[in-house]
């Protein structure tokens, strides 16, 4: 994520910041007096933000994933090349 920083003297136009940000998939900080006032978010990067935010809340989501990371770090996972061998001999 990059940030793009706008200031009050920025005379670019709104839809050339919004350009920038949609192709950095990052956020503009708008800052005032030197300070950051309000943050322009992409689309993509809000998202992604959200669905973070459902996980890290989601009690059963962080269970599960602790759950997950225990048992790799056990040894009880299935190896990558035999989860894709097995949906490769479904189709």
């Amino acid at each position: 994520m990059r940030a793009v920083t706008v200031i009050p003297g920025d005379q670019r136009p709104l839809a050339d910041v919004l350009a920038e940000l949609e192709r950095s998939h990052g956020r503009g900080d708008i800052a005032q007096g030197g300070h950051t006032v309000a943050a322009l978010v992409s689309a993509e990067y809000l998202e992604s933000l959200e669905e973070t935010i459902a996980v890290a809340t989601d009690p059963e989501l962080v269970a599960a994933i602790a759950e997950g990371k225990a048992e790799l770090e056990a040894g009880l996972g299935i190896p990558a090349p035999d989860v894709e061998a097995e949906f490769l001999n479904r189709s």
